[in-house]
């Protein structure tokens, strides 16, 4: 995914976001979530599967912060955020 592009490439993760913001507007927001150009690590092929997992967990943490903003914008696409963690309980409107 886009954290073993981004380790491969020695380059920055990025969240791009886009929300409406009302009468034919919308808001982008370009988030740094991690600058593996700046990452030692990157370099010890050992550590590449550990790298990957902490791209991943930072850059999906960033996604659910922006959808807990505004869920009512977020369209569930894929099967990987159609389940609700057990507990979960939903927000009253």
């Amino acid at each position: 995914g886009a954290a073993l592009l981004s380790i491969i490439g020695k380059a920055e993760l990025f969240l791009l976001t886009c929300t409406y913001a009302g009468k034919g507007k919308f808001d982008f927001r370009l988030e740094l979530v991690h600058d593996y150009s700046r990452d030692a690590e990157v370099n010890n092929r050992s550590k590449r599967d550990a790298l990957i997992l902490e791209g991943t967990r930072k850059w999906t943490s960033a996604l659910e912060k922006r959808v807990m903003e505004k869920p009512d914008q977020y369209f569930w696409l894929h099967r990987r955020w159609k389940t609700r963690p057990e507990g979960y309980r939903e927000t009253q409107k």
